[in-house]
């Protein structure tokens, strides 16, 4: 028996569709191993259904109404300002309609209250109906869910099957529609505006799961410096005092932290010291200093996502939630699935009080604009534009909307052509067809070297779909065309534009607290893409760089 334990793996992970990918994770740095189990288990029935409408018509929110009347229903969205108009809407049609009010909101600015309310309700038998991001994605028990809708496209293939997985836990079918959505066109939009870039990303993330099995990797950042100051100062919280040597051992020796040398470690530790994060001690050992000791002590530090400092929101005694950005008194917002007007606002508290409203009104939230693109889902995207296929999983109304879309795209060779003379002076498109980190490489290269190698003025980027270019009024598209072609021959790297880059953007929670240096080598190590974006551009031929004939 000892002997048959002792051949066991370490670790054994369920099937999370990316089983390798998270087997080679666990025993990384290490000699042992991990395996996935093969669980046999039958053909599940899975319903899909793609509908599209034009952003906030009547149609649109009548169709989530209806599809979600009287079942136990989730409905995902890709942000938290969707969850709250969403609700808004549906509890109007409800209450319009003479129908009970089983509608919630389930969100990070939510009440943890008002949150746990959602839970029990979707946990219970009777019909209910809950807007989430991904904060309902995973991990709680949701029951008998009937269905799952998803506003717009995912952001991602694994997104999606997650969202999916929600349904069809009781024996019946796994069940998701989505309703993708674009904005009304008043006829003054660029060239790339006309495509319903929502329906088409759900097709390819769809596409790309049915047809390859494909799923995002996951990412593994080789600079993760953020997470390298909370391993740090959470060894000297648990364990006291440790000599230099001793510390970098215990933490450069992590899989994590691998691309991370001795001398970017003494550059860390001489940083905290001198925040005072860090205090050495007569013997050069280091222990945390005063200004450490309230960070590891608050109850935050150990969550992996930062912190934000929000308003919250108070009707009477009962906490709705928390906004970023508190309105002046007087303006209106949604939270938790209702108009509010604030009545007042106690800065010293980050504190409003708010009395219902009834119009419509903005969400005062941050974001970072959501999860980044796989260049495969954009591949696939310009793929569903050029074939022919019919998917039937389309309504009616979405399939006429994809047709259109496809002669569109043929008639301007918008999957062939990179770069359109648009109708205004110096005014250009360019479609890279790059996922996310690619994407906003070439516009961070457009934006830093394009004014001295392509006399670019501004760059307007609708990531990671189109960019809009003005350009001097000296230069023209041919010259742009050919400035382009020679930027793409250029011998340049990811660490040449991390150090043109004006500044560097704080993006991971203790990134305040990483040297400026070390900050700019993740970033270049990390969010570039430089030589992804210089091989595309070397892919342009001279005559896919030429404006398409009318």
């Amino acid at each position: 028996m000892a002997s048959r334990l002792s051949a066991a793996p370490d670790w054994v992970v369920g099937d999370t569709g990316r089983s390798p990918l998270a087997c080679n994770w666990l025993a990384a740095g290490t000699q042992r191993t991990a395996l996935a189990p093969e669980i046999p288990t039958p053909p599940r029935p899975i319903r899909l259904g793609i509908a599209h409408f034009q952003r906030d018509s009547g149609d649109y929110y009548q169709y989530l109404f209806q599809q979600t009347l009287g079942r136990k229903s989730l409905i995902f969205a890709n942000n938290r300002t969707e969850t709250e108009v969403v609700i808004a809407n549906l509890r109007q049609l409800a209450a319009d309609a003479g129908q009970p009010n089983y509608y919630h909101v389930h969100h990070g600015s939510v009440a943890a209250d008002l949150r746990s309310r959602a839970e029990r309700a979707m946990q219970g038998e009777s019909p209910a109906v809950t807007a989430a991001t991904l904060t309902l994605e995973m991990g709680i028990d949701l029951g008998r869910l009937e269905r799952v809708l998803q506003i717009d496209a995912p952001t991602s293939v694994a997104s999606w099957l997650q969202r999916l997985g929600r349904t069809g836990r009781r024996g019946t079918p796994a069940e998701m529609r989505f309703a993708c959505t674009e904005p009304e066109l008043l006829g003054e939009e660029p060239l790339p505006a006309h495509l319903p870039w929502q329906l088409l990303q759900a097709i390819a993330a769809i596409q790309l799961y049915l047809e390859d099995r494909w799923v995002e990797p996951f990412p593994q950042p080789r600079y993760p410096f953020s997470l390298l100051y909370q391993q740090t100062l959470s060894i000297l919280a648990a364990q006291g005092e440790h000599s230099p040597a001793d510390l970098a051992r215990a933490v450069l020796n992590l899989p994590s932290f691998s691309a991370i040398t001795a001398d970017d470690f003494r550059q860390l530790l001489h940083h905290w010291l001198a925040l005072d994060h860090l205090q050495q001690t007569e013997r050069g050992n280091l222990i945390l200093g005063l200004t450490g000791e309230k960070i590891v002590r608050h109850y935050h530090f150990y969550a992996v996502f930062a912190n934000r400092s929000d308003y919250t929101v108070w009707y009477g005694h009962q906490e709705l939630g928390c906004i970023a950005i508190p309105p002046t008194v007087g303006l209106q917002f949604a939270l938790s699935g209702r108009y509010w007007r604030v009545a007042e606002v106690d800065r010293g508290r980050q504190r409003l009080f708010v009395q219902p409203a009834t119009t419509s009104g903005h969400i005062a939230w941050r974001g970072s604009g959501g999860s980044a693109i796989h260049d495969r889902i954009l591949a696939r995207l310009r793929q569903v534009l050029q074939e022919q296929t019919r998917y039937p999983y389309l309504t009616q109304t979405a399939q006429k909307r994809l047709q259109a879309a496809r002669q569109f795209a043929q008639r301007w060779s918008l999957t062939q052509e990179p770069l359109f003379d648009l109708e205004r002076p110096q005014t250009y498109a360019l479609l890279p067809w790059l996922g996310t980190p690619a994407f906003d490489t070439l516009t961070q290269v457009l934006a830093t070297w394009g004014k001295d190698l392509l006399a670019v003025r501004s760059v307007r980027a609708v990531s990671p779909y189109y960019l809009i270019l003005r350009t001097a009024k000296r230069t023209d598209g041919e010259a742009l065309r050919a400035g382009l072609r020679e930027l793409g021959q250029q011998e340049l790297s990811n660490d040449d534009l991390a150090a043109a880059l004006p500044e560097i953007p704080l993006l991971e929670k203790y990134d305040e607290f990483i040297p400026e240096s070390l900050r700019r080598r993740a970033y270049a190590g990390d969010r570039l893409a430089l030589p992804s974006v210089l091989a595309t551009l070397r892919q342009w031929r001279a005559a896919a760089l030429d404006p398409p004939s009318s």
